[in-house]
């Protein structure tokens, strides 16, 4: 998603983090919402898995998936840049396919978003399969990303923003959230 928006093919992705990679292909918008990135495990594998932190499950044989581009942590990136996590790396189509492979046992787990992963898993009926590992990710804020190259009309990003703030000013975003929304 995110590389659609660097090759100017999409005009914006909503719900990612922010870096200074992607500051310099888009524009991001005021923040949407709070969010963590949780490690998603089998039911029952948590314990198995007793990682403490990115860096020891780095020191491990564990099998993350990852979807390429994602960005899940600075911790993440600095493993992954240097080449810590190379072989626990796993590379996967998207949270679908991250999925299906750690209910095949083709994965140990893989990092998505906490309210997404489980409302994933429930739309798929795999809900009573699947753990949040207690381990922590990351927490931060999702924006919504507009490419550069796209060459977005400026007004619309300042529209979106004005939009944005008067949802959380009345409690819209509080109440999608709240009803299971991501």
């Amino acid at each position: 998603r995110v590389v659609l928006v660097q090759e100017g093919k999409a005009d914006a992705v909503v719900g990612v983090g922010r870096t200074v990679e992607r500051e310099a292909f888009g524009i991001f918008s005021q923040p949407i919402r709070a969010g963590r990135n949780v490690l998603i495990v089998r039911k029952g594998a948590a314990a198995k898995f007793a990682y403490q932190n990115l860096t020891t499950l780095a020191d491990s044989p564990f099998r993350l998936g990852v979807v390429s581009g994602s960005r899940y942590s600075q911790e993440f990136e600095n493993l992954t840049r240097s080449g810590a996590l190379a072989d626990n790396i796993i590379p996967v189509q998207n949270g679908e396919s991250a999925m299906a492979m750690l209910m095949r046992e083709r994965i140990d787990g893989f990092i998505d978003g906490y309210r997404v992963a489980l409302n994933r898993a429930a739309q798929l009926g795999l809900a009573d399969d699947i753990d949040v590992h207690p381990m922590f990710i990351n927490e931060d804020k999702a924006f919504a990303l507009f490419s550069r190259q796209a060459d977005v009309d400026p007004a619309i990003i300042t529209r979106f923003n004005a939009v944005i703030m008067g949802m959380d000013a009345d409690g819209t975003i509080t109440r999608i959230i709240s009803n299971d929304g991501s």
